[in-house]
């Protein structure tokens, strides 16, 4: 099946769907799609160099090492049909990151806090990066000071901060 899809609409249709998970303090990518003979992962934390290994058979996961907290992971997924003479035909690298503040790896996406008159929760902007920095109700805009998300049963700003209580 997979190989008249590929056929009729070439590789670089197909989209691998990775997922970057936490797992016993490891990071594991896995991906969605199957059917191909080996597939390729290649993995960078903080912009380094990339590491790239070959994944034969049908397993969908890969084990990529010990998650640290404040790296930013990037990996990306390709799958391989091999040919005759040792040649392969691979789909294009489909990537996914996180560890950056707005697509953390171990937790909720920040998000907004909308009160009940449509107005989000906001950090006072001289206050942004400050523990026990002032928070506002102010009109909805989409900025960075209006996204929060829990840690530790404490409301957090995307820049890590808590508001005074």
């Amino acid at each position: 099946m997979l190989m008249l899809a590929a056929a009729l609409w070439g590789f670089e249709n197909v989209n691998m769907n990775p997922l970057l998970a936490i797992e016993n303090n490891n990071l594991v990518v896995r991906w969605s799609t199957g059917g191909f003979d080996h597939y390729n992962v290649r993995w960078s934390a903080n912009g380094g160099s990339a590491r790239q290994e070959e994944r034969g058979d049908d397993k969908r996961f890969n084990y990529l090492g010990t998650f640290h907290q404040s790296v930013v992971y990037r990996v990306a997924v390709q799958g391989c049909i091999s040919h005759f003479a040792a040649s392969s035909e691979c789909t294009s690298w489909d990537e996914v990151s996180c560890g950056s503040p707005c697509t953390p790896c171990d937790g909720l996406a920040p998000r907004p806090i909308i009160n009940g008159t449509g107005l989000c929760l906001d950090v006072h902007a001289p206050d942004q990066h400050r523990n026990g920095g002032r928070v506002q109700l102010w009109a909805c805009n989409g900025s960075d000071q209006q996204l929060w998300t829990l840690r530790n049963t404490q409301v957090v700003s995307l820049a890590g901060k808590m508001p005074r209580r």
